[in-house]
């Protein structure tokens, strides 16, 4: 997380189920996150499903002033 020293980490847990190869392909995607301090170990917020339609693979902060 931007000014956090690189201590601060955001994670992204990605879900994929009942994926098919046959045309016209669906599947059920999910995606979760968790914010936690890399030197402490000390969890900031437990996993948190962040969307239940779709698979995200990243982060992006914008910093509003």
């Amino acid at each position: 997380m931007p000014n956090s020293n690189d201590e601060v980490i955001i994670a992204l847990r990605s879900v994929e189920e009942d994926c098919t190869e046959h045309e016209g392909m669906v599947c059920k995607q999910r995606t979760y996150a968790s914010i936690f301090n890399l030197l402490t170990g000390e969890v900031l917020l437990a996993e948190e499903l962040l969307s239940n339609e779709f698979k995200f693979e990243g982060v992006e902060v914008v910093k509003l002033v």
